[in-house]
Parts: structure tokens; sequence; C-alpha cells
């Protein structure tokens, strides 16, 4: 991602360009949904939030301070509205989807096997774990999660560390 280009259009929504929040949108999606994702652990809720974060990137434009970091901007709102709709839905009573198999059935078996693998990964890692992960996962580096998380370079290091052995335990634990 080019993080100077993604500044200067962030700059020209702030004028009204509709060409400029595309572009924005382009560049973004996938980290846009990953990091929902990495919450919320359902793909289509994820991606109904990442329609609201757009829809808020859009409305608050105006708040946001040029020549700032306009990823983690982004990316802060995004996980804020997941957070939010992860605490609400905590509440809620939630289906047990192996006892209602036939409600979530997918037409791609793959797929849906690898959603499955995917949720029961997610659900050994606690929430920061889950991000560190998965914004590693995307590309980013280590430093530029500790600027998004807004924590120590060394605490992400930790937090990865610890991620990555859980999961290897699991996976050993399961062979």
């Amino acid at each position: 991602m080019d993080k100077q280009l993604l500044e200067q259009n962030m700059q020209k929504m702030q004028t009204g360009d509709e060409q400029a929040f595309e572009t924005v949108y382009n560049q973004t999606k996938k980290q846009v949904f990953f990091v929902i994702f990495s919450i919320i652990k359902d793909y289509g809720i994820a991606e109904e939030l990442m329609q609201d974060a757009y829809i808020k990137i859009r409305k608050t434009i105006g708040q946001y301070r040029a020549n700032t970091n306009a990823q983690a901007w982004i990316m802060s709102l995004s996980r804020n509205i997941a957070i939010n709709t992860y605490n609400r839905r905590k509440r809620e009573i939630i289906t047990d989807e192996v006892e209602n198999e036939y409600l979530f059935s997918s037409s791609n078996e793959d797929s849906m096997i690898n959603n499955m693998l995917l949720k029961k990964l997610l659900t050994i890692l606690d929430f920061e774990e889950r991000q560190v992960v998965t914004l590693y996962t995307l590309g980013y580096k280590h430093r530029e999660i500790a600027t998004q998380l807004d924590k120590p370079l060394g605490t992400v290091l930790w937090i990865y560390s610890k991620a990555i052995k859980k999961l290897q335990k699991e996976v050993k634990g399961n062979e």
C-alpha cells in the first residue's frame, strides 16, 4: 500500500472527491476486512461491518488530520466498529452452528471447511493475539502493527510470539 497516495486521497476526500474515496476503498478494503474479521470471526457480519466502516469514514473524514497516519486512522475506526459490535453480540444468544448445521450449510464445502478451521484457530487466540497475527499475515511489519494498535514494539513482538506458540501447541496436540 502506497501511504503517500493514501494520504493524498484522504485529503481529496475531505474536499468531496468521489474518485478519491474509491481509491481509498480499493487500497484499504482487504486490511479493513481482516481487522474486522479478526475481532468478529464471522465472514458475513465482517462484510457488513466493513460497509459500515466505510460509511463512517465518509461521514467523519472532516475529523481526519492531514499528514497523520491515514492507514492507522482507518484501521482504528474499523477496529472500534468491530469491537462495539462484538460487545453487543456477546450479550445476544448465539445459535450453535453444530446443532443447526442445516442452517449454516454452504454450497462450497472447501470454503466452509477453511472457514471452520480459521474460526477454530482464532478461538485459540485471545483478542490482542488475533489482531496481531491477522495484521502480520496481511503483510504488516511488527513496527506498523505497533503503530496501528498504539502499543510498544516489544509488546507486539511478545504478543505475536506467544500467539504463534499457542497455535503450534494446538497443531501438535491434534497430530
